[in-house]
């Protein structure tokens, strides 16, 4: 990797079954949890020994996000949680199908997670705040991994749609839909689960070919000067980049943890 070029890169010297929380691009830095803790490790220094930040936070629901916080650079996570029967009551339903939560926003402190705040919210059908709840504390210096993941989904990926490029049929796919940033180039096929997924075939709009077949499971596109990263969701996989510019294409090794585009 040289400075400015972008590399798609996994987790390295991380433990099994290790989670990237963070990305600190500032620093070259990924944030990660394991069972033995969060840590940090560097991208641009793979030899420099990872640094452990603290104790796994113990949660009563899911940990939805975690990010470094812009100003402080503090580590922040943010929890998802069922209300209990008594916070029900008094949590306002918006729709009335929807369902009722408290979003927890932690800050990790010298080395000790403690509750920097705590909110009621209404979550889903489909009026969907739920973590939206604690948006404007959501300010990230680097990329959260939910902001990563993200951007290479539907949540971000899918609003454009396309019809089937020249060479390829319609009913490759049950969508077809535009990569943003890509000028039309790319166009990919989405599939209808709980909502819209990126499942391919990914195909170029300039020769008509497929660059990557339709799969059984979801993929995640990362698009980034040129170059396209086709992840599969579903680990371990074999993750594809695709340079635009040269032609070439670089099958990544087989891995436990998905690549993401660092400089």
């Amino acid at each position: 990797m040289t400075p400015g070029q972008a590399t798609p890169r996994a987790l390295q010297g991380a433990a099994a079954g290790a989670t990237l929380w963070a990305l600190d691009d500032e620093a070259g830095d990924f944030i990660y949890g394991a069972n033995d803790g969060v840590w940090r490790v560097s991208w641009r220094q793979p030899d420099r020994p990872r640094q452990r930040l603290a104790d796994l936070p113990v949660l009563g629901g899911i940990m939805y996000a975690a990010w470094l916080d812009a100003a402080s650079g503090q580590l922040q996570v943010l929890e998802m949680r069922e209300a209990t029967p008594a916070e029900r009551k008094r949590i306002k339903l918006q729709p009335p199908d929807s369902s009722p939560y408290v979003a927890v926003l932690w800050t990790l402190t010298e080395g000790r997670w403690r509750i920097r705040e705590a909110r009621d919210t209404s979550w889903g059908s489909d009026g969907s705040l739920g973590p939206a709840v604690f948006d404007d504390l959501r300010r990230e210096r680097g990329r959260s991994a939910r902001r990563a993941d993200d951007d290479a989904s539907c949540v971000r990926l899918c609003d454009q749609t396309a019809t089937a490029p020249a060479g390829m049929q319609a009913n490759d796919a049950e969508e077809w839909r535009v990569l943003p940033g890509s000028n039309g180039q790319i166009v990919f096929g989405v599939a209808l689960g709980d909502g819209w997924h990126v499942v391919g075939p990914v195909g170029s709009t300039a020769t008509g070919k497929i660059l990557h077949a339709a799969s059984a499971n979801e993929l995640r596109l990362h698009w980034h000067q040129a170059r396209l990263l086709v992840a599969p969701v579903r680990l371990p996989a074999v993750a594809t980049v695709y340079d635009f510019a040269s032609g070439a294409r670089q099958m990544l090794p087989l891995s436990n943890t998905a690549p993401v585009w660092v400089d």
